[in-house]
């Protein structure tokens, strides 16, 4: 067989879909919500093709087969990529301030790692701040470049025994296909890691390669059921354009169940083949890789310039494919067929490749000298404004103790001050634990704690308090038991367990303050939710609560037995969607366009989320008299109609939730009056 004779110009409608339902997800998000899935639509894809790709060639010596595929995949895919990734990245250093985070993941997808950098950094793909990377699509990409290096060596082993044909392979890949979903099963809710990662997609690459497989295998034996490819393609549009679901990942089983059964089942009688091979959809279709690459650096630009509105969606569309279009036919085609060029093209092609090696030799050089200085300076086309930028909680310093906050906080994904350990060591007592008054403060939670450095360090600085935090990502404290995220449980126990112990040994009222995205945690909406194993749904979160006010009842009783006290902090104001910088004023960001979230959030709907929380803490703290909650929503909120993300002209936040080093510190006072009036004495001496 040949691959022509397999080539299907219908799955040029297919991606055509896909592409389409991504870039409006990434325009609105909000009216396009499951256009994200178009890219499990294009992994099915990709099995199939690549499988065909593969099997249409004579079985040869593995040095010149894996040759030749990868430098096809490489003809196909780098060029494009690395044009984007240069002319991207020196645009974004034009108009964002710190684009340090967002050209590493450029850099990294030029290697087929940016999935890796984007878990690394613990960015999870559907928050605010990585919606504005100009480079976090690529991780798809570097998904699909992971599977290619495996996926040829993998088929030229078992292809082998020539006797047994494909089965060898059929049965392989099912095998893959099993193992990956059951790995993508167990850990459900870790949703950075099995968005991102390649053994949680392999099962939907496997299942296209299977398509192509069963195609190829029983043509003369299929039989042909009616309206299966029309209902097929129906739903698939339905899927990925049509409302939310719940589910996201019964959705996505059901999507890639439709992309096998079209790629199967299509053929030329089909009402389906004539809608996917109308011209204008091919056409979409064949520049489809160019317009995956364009549409997000396009899309994210645009955000960190003039903004997002409706009146500049068919000017982004238009620009989307007049790049696209220019990127295939004069980057993407004439690499694919150098040899037949003309000798004109092949001039104007070999300048601009060698312009581009050229410039990626550059930045790969100058890459290490960018990482240490302010590259703003020499490039932004901003003006540093006397607007207070905020500082995320991880880059909180402490200059007379030296101290870092970021040692002191604590992941399963990214920075671990425990080095993976689940119990306080040394080290971290030495940086975390700080001062020697007679009365301790403990400083326990989520990634929130974080913003609770500066009070702690203030504290053990002034000598007003010996003071201990301790962050660790997504697990709210005190643990309500086991969930899906590795550590949460044994690392907020085994503080638990110091901190008694150590307060046990104090004559004076000690006091652990817990700081915890409680909304985040225990509702409907809040991205923790499903760490609990049992679901999201309301019911479900209502237990998850119950549980917890349980553990913090508990907590609150071994405190009692040497009169120390538990300090709840109470949901604080949150801005979806903050960015402060995009907030500045800058003359390419005129105020009349800045971002909603710089205006702030209706008050009263903020109150509404958490009043059932509420409720719940204060029912809490009258049947324990030694739990206290710390409210300081009035404060961080003066304005009765709309909480906004500043106060006297700084930013109180640095992101949508946590707290800025000026929001921390507004908190300092509050803290120990309120603490003062139970007796804990923050301003003991020895």
């Amino acid at each position: 067989m040949t691959s022509r004779a397999n080539y299907r110009n219908e799955i040029n409608g297919l991606r055509a879909i896909s592409i389409i339902a991504v870039i409006a997800n990434h325009i609105n998000e909000r009216i396009f919500s499951n256009g994200f899935l178009g890219v499990d639509v294009f992994f099915v894809i990709s099995g199939y093709v690549i499988t065909n790709s593969i099997l249409s060639k004579p079985q040869e010596p593995l040095a010149k087969f894996l040759g030749e595929f990868y430098s096809r995949r490489f003809k196909r895919l780098y060029p494009s990529l690395l044009t984007m990734v240069l002319v991207t990245s020196l645009i974004s250093t034009f108009f964002i301030r710190k684009p340090m985070i967002f050209l590493q993941t450029g850099f990294t997808s030029l290697f087929g790692a940016s999935n890796f950098f984007l878990l690394s950094q613990n960015l999870d793909y559907f928050a605010p701040s990585t919606d504005l990377n100009p480079f976090a699509h690529t991780w798809s990409l570097s998904v699909e470049e992971q599977f290619y290096l495996i996926f040829p060596i993998f088929v030229w082993i078992l292809r082998r025994p020539q006797a047994k044909g494909t089965t060898l392979i059929t049965f392989s890949l099912i095998l893959v296909a099993v193992s990956s979903v059951a790995v993508y099963l167990i850990v459900p809710n870790q949703t950075i890691a099995s968005h991102y990662l390649l053994q949680y997609r392999a099962w939907e690459l496997a299942a296209g390669s299977l398509a192509f497989l069963h195609k190829t295998n029983s043509r003369k034996t299929r039989i042909k059921l009616p309206f299966v490819s029309e209902m097929g393609l129906a739903l698939i549009v339905f899927l990925i354009v049509g409302p939310a679901f719940v589910d996201t990942r019964a959705t996505k089983f059901v999507l890639v169940f439709l992309t096998v059964l079209l790629l199967v089942h299509l053929d030329e009688r089909d009402f389906a083949i004539k809608a996917l091979t109308l011209k204008p959809i091919v056409k979409i279709g064949l520049i489809s890789y160019s317009l995956y690459l364009w549409h997000q650096p396009i899309i994210t630009l645009s955000k960190w310039t003039v903004g997002q509105h409706f009146w500049l969606v068919p000017i982004q569309i238009a620009l989307i494919y007049a790049i696209a279009n220019f990127s295939y036919k004069w980057i993407e085609q004439p690499i694919i067929y150098a040899d037949s060029l003309k000798s004109t093209k092949k001039t104007f092609v070999l300048i601009v490749g060698s312009a581009v090696l050229a410039m990626s030799v550059i930045f790969s050089l100058w890459r290490p000298l960018i990482t240490k200085l302010p590259l703003h300076s020499y490039v932004f086309l901003g003006s540093d404004t006397k607007e207070q930028l905020a500082d995320a909680p991880i880059d909180f310093y402490d200059s007379k103790s030296r101290k870092y906050a970021k040692n002191c906080h604590t992941s399963d994904r990214s920075i671990d001050s425990l080095s993976g350990s689940w119990a306080l060591d040394e080290d971290f007592l030495t940086n975390c634990l700080n001062g020697d008054q007679k009365n301790l403060i403990a400083f326990v939670g989520d990634s929130h704690t974080l913003s609770m450095f500066p009070i702690a360090i203030d504290l053990s600085n002034s000598k007003k308090a010996t003071t201990f935090i301790l962050s660790r990502d997504g697990c709210a404290y005190p643990s309500q038991g086991p969930t899906s995220r590795a550590g949460c449980n044994e690392i907020m126990a085994n503080t638990s367990k110091f901190l008694i112990e150590k307060m046990q040994l104090n004559s004076s009222p000690d006091a652990i303050v817990t700081t915890s995205r409680l909304l985040s945690h225990f509702t409907v909406e809040g991205a923790h939710s499903r760490q609990f194993n049992n679901g999201n749904t309301s019911d479900a979160v209502r237990l998850n609560l119950r549980k917890y006010l349980q553990a913090l009842a508990e907590l609150a009783t071994n405190l009692r037995l040497s009169n120390d006290y538990l300090v709840v902090t109470a949901p604080l104001p949150y801005f979806p969607g903050l960015e402060t910088e995009l907030c500045e004023d800058q003359w390419f960001r005129p105020n009349s366009l800045k971002s909603s979230t710089c205006v702030g959030t209706p008050r009263t709907e903020l109150l509404r989320q958490r009043e059932e929380i509420m409720t719940q803490l204060i029912d809490l703290s009258k049947r324990n008299e030694n739990v206290i909650i710390f409210d300081v929503f009035d404060l961080l909120c003066p304005d009765p109609d709309i909480c906004k993300p500043k106060l006297r002209g700084e930013f109180t936040y640095s992101d949508a939730d946590h707290l800025s080093a000026v929001g921390a510190r507004t908190l300092i006072v509050p803290l120990i009056e309120t603490l003062q009036q139970y007796g804990i004495a923050v301003d003991n001496k020895p």
